[in-house]
């Protein structure tokens, strides 16, 4: 069987495997060299070179590993060779790759973090590296949560912690140590300030629920009570109750209600108010309403007497 010249190079061609095309991250990716003889084939598929190069500036030569692209892209594209990344476009969009700016900045519109949501246990649930951002706990018990090793953490990483649960949840760091407790109705975010060690770098701030606001005028705890160890100041502080087994300390002390000897309310020992009514007003002594005398009052565990 004799063959032709051109039945040769046909069959030649045919041992020369193409460039094969696959999509990626929103562009065009092609493995294998792409020669200036190529793009013809490929021109419907934006396929882009660097400088001097084939397909996109004139050039002649093939595509190679290493190679970056300075002209003759479309932002967003990729280029590979033989599986090596070639160069991506400098500027990203809408279903393209994230790309970083010269700060190493990216910007989005939004992003959602995976949540992790788990009824309490009165167990331990053990975060790592690949845990959910924020773990959101439900239910009525309590719950302890341990911390990842800092070590396997890029620096900054963070965790929010949620606690809709009645029971307290209380955070651990991965030795062990409590770190601090979540109460119920309350959010805490906890981020790593350093790697170079596997515990000791956790820092933390609180979140509070919608029902507390503060402002320029002031702090509204709603419903909820201000427990400290320490010592409250301030120019004012207003509330229905105020417990303490410390002494209230200030300028002045206003109790804003004023009663009548027949609305006192319920009293607890050592209660103070006072009445607009009093008949007199006698140090210890029973009151009586129905006069005009202004009398402070305080509740002796029994009955409300003149104070």
């Amino acid at each position: 069987m004799r063959l032709t010249f051109r039945a040769i190079l046909l069959f030649a061609a045919c041992l020369v495997p193409p460039p094969l095309m696959a999509q990626q991250g929103g562009g065009v990716v092609v493995s294998g060299p792409i020669t200036a003889g190529d793009c013809t084939k490929w021109v419907a598929f934006n396929i882009v070179g660097d400088a001097g190069a084939a397909c996109g500036t004139g050039g002649g030569g093939t595509l190679t590993a290493g190679a970056t692209a300075t002209s003759g892209y479309t932002a967003g594209q990729l280029l590979s060779s033989n599986g090596s990344v070639l160069a991506v476009a400098p500027t990203s969009g809408a279903n393209s790759v994230v790309l970083r700016d010269s700060n190493q900045n990216i910007v989005v519109n939004n992003e959602s973090q995976a949540v992790n949501s788990f009824a309490a246990t009165s167990g331990t649930v053990t975060l790592t590296a690949a845990s959910a951002h924020t773990q959101l706990i439900t239910g009525t018990l309590a719950q302890t949560l341990q911390l990842p090793d800092e070590t396997t953490l890029a620096i900054g990483a963070s965790f929010l912690i949620t606690n809709t649960a009645i029971g307290t949840a209380t955070i651990k760091d991965s030795g062990g140590t409590t770190l601090g407790t979540a109460l119920s109705g309350m959010a805490v975010v906890y981020y790593s300030v350093s790697n170079g060690s596997a515990t000791g770098n956790w820092a933390s701030y609180v979140l509070t629920p919608a029902v507390v606001t503060w402002g320029t005028l002031g702090l509204n705890l709603g419903s909820g009570a201000i427990t400290t160890s320490g010592t409250i100041t301030g120019g004012a502080l207003a509330g229905t109750s105020v417990t303490t087994t410390g002494p209230v300390q200030g300028s002045t002390l206003k109790l804003t209600t004023i009663y009548t000897v027949g609305t006192l309310p319920a009293g607890v020992t050592g209660t103070r108010t006072q009445v607009s009514d009093a008949v007199t007003c006698t140090f210890l002594a029973t009151l009586t309403g129905g006069g005009s005398v202004f009398c402070p009052v305080i509740y002796n565990g029994t009955a409300w007497v003149a104070d």
